[in-house]
């Protein structure tokens, strides 16, 4: 990750959809958001860097995944996106609501949260993801 950008979603946030972003070795808490084409890549691997998502899902309206990624807001692209190289962990996943027979809130994808997009996750560590709050997908939700 160029040394500009204090955080990888501030290095995301800048990329241009189909640009690399590649973050060096490090523990990184934050909870990130991808909504372009984007490959996000560590510079050598999981076993030494690291995101950590402890800090999201606080409160309402807020991702507690580690990493989600979606189309962006009032669109109908669906984001092709490579994440390699990293340890996920400590993601509680995000609140979507459900309607079954009235609707209903559920926490989906601790790790990673893929709304109605299929990210390529390569060569990623998952660790304590999910909690007892957490519905389905600990690691990965899509």
């Amino acid at each position: 990750m160029p040394s500009q950008y204090p955080t990888i979603q501030d290095a995301i946030d800048a990329a241009n959809s189909g640009d690399e972003v590649l973050v060096s070795d490090g523990l990184y808490i934050e909870n990130l958001v991808i909504e372009k084409d984007l490959q996000l890549h560590s510079v050598n691997g999981a076993n030494t860097t690291t995101i950590d998502g402890s800090n999201g899902g606080q409160g309402t309206g807020k991702y507690g995944s580690t990493i989600v990624v979606r189309p962006e807001s009032n669109t109908t692209h669906h984001p092709i996106v490579e994440i390699e190289g990293f340890t996920i962990q400590n993601g509680t996943g995000t609140i979507m609501g459900r309607n079954i027979d009235g609707q209903v809130n559920v926490r989906l994808g601790g790790g990673i949260y893929a709304y109605v997009c299929t990210p390529k996750v390569i060569n990623n560590k998952f660790k304590q993801n999910g909690n007892e709050d957490t519905d389905e997908g600990g690691a990965v939700q899509a």
